[in-house]
This record gives C-alpha cells, sequence and structure tokens, in this order.
C-alpha cells in the first residue's frame, strides 16, 4: 500500500510529460514569433473588431464635419483611410500566415507522434492477442478451437495495406456518390 501511494497516478505523470513537452516547444519559439503570435491573439479578440468599426466610424465622421467646414484632411474618396485599412489588411494576413505555419508545422508533428503512438500500441494489442491464444491452445483445460477473428488480432496492422485500402474505399465512395 505503502507504494501505490507514493507513486504517482498514470494520468498524472502524462499530464507532466504533455506540459513538459509543451513547455519546451515553447522555450525554442523566437521571440519574434512569439510577438507575432500575440498579436494575432490580440487582433482576433471581439473588442479589436469593435475598436476598427469605431475607428472607421470616427474618421470618416470627423472628415465629414471637416469637408463641411472646407478642411478635410482625407481628400477624395477616403483615400487615406482606403490605404490605412488595406496597408493593416495586407499586414493582417501576412502575421496570420506566419502563425498559422507554425501551428500547421507543430500540428503535423503531435500527427505523427500520435500515429507512431497509434502503432506500438496496435503492435502490443497484436502480441497480447497472441500470447493469449497461445495460453488457451497450451492449456488442456482449455477448449480448443479455431478462431479465426483472433488469428487476424494477433496480427499487427500493416499501414501500407491500410493506406492503400483507405485510398481504395475512398475512390469508391467518391464514385458512388450523387454528384452535387
Amino acid at each position: 500500500m505503502q507504494d501505490d501511494e507514493k507513486s504517482p497516478h498514470p494520468v498524472e505523470n502524462a499530464v507532466k510529460m504533455l506540459a513538459e513537452i509543451h513547455a519546451d516547444t515553447m522555450r525554442k519559439i523566437p521571440r519574434s514569433q512569439r510577438g507575432i503570435e500575440w498579436l494575432t491573439d490580440t487582433i482576433g479578440r471581439p473588442w479589436f473588431a469593435y475598436l476598427l468599426v469605431a475607428f472607421v466610424l470616427l474618421w470618416t465622421g470627423v472628415d465629414i464635419v471637416a469637408g463641411r467646414l472646407h478642411h478635410p484632411f482625407d481628400t477624395g474618396a477616403f483615400s487615406w483611410l482606403q490605404l490605412i485599412v488595406g496597408t493593416f489588411s495586407l499586414m493582417m494576413a501576412a502575421l496570420i500566415l506566419i502563425s498559422e505555419n507554425r501551428q500547421g508545422r507543430l500540428a503535423d508533428q503531435r500527427a505523427q507522434v500520435t500515429l507512431q503512438l497509434a502503432l506500438v500500441i496496435d503492435r502490443k494489442a497484436a502480441k497480447i492477442v497472441e500470447l493469449l491464444e497461445t495460453l488457451r491452445k497450451d492449456d488442456p483445460a482449455l477448449p480448443d478451437r479455431d478462431d479465426s477473428e483472433a488469428d487476424q488480432m494477433a496480427k499487427a496492422t500493416d499501414l501500407r495495406t491500410a493506406v492503400d485500402r483507405l485510398e481504395t474505399e475512398t475512390a469508391r465512395a467518391v464514385e458512388e456518390s450523387p454528384p452535387a
């Protein structure tokens, strides 16, 4: 009982390990990238949309009033406002793409780790089924019978076969689906 109380729960170990991996990943991000992601996070808030609407309304309202006093500061069809909004839009698009690229690479890396873990778990499960089937066959007290499903489960999944089958089934489903 004493040993069980001292050893952490497996979920705690997993959470701590994930936190360490996340912290390592965050430490490796350059300061410039962190600044860009902070900015895109700030821009992506609802209050920022309200601020933009208020800015455009204030700009147009002040320019219209100034125009009636014969001193408009934005001549033409709000050309300065268009320049500011266009430049800001271009910068936002670039910042968002920079953030998304890094997050996409991180998501790909996580997907690869998940796939590797799934394959390891698949091999372990296949080995357990194989050992259970061997035990069942070796134990004279248990009835001997053929179990084709257990035989199939005792083999680890071949990733190439699984991908080929997925592609075949996807192509078949696309062919059978009604046109949109």
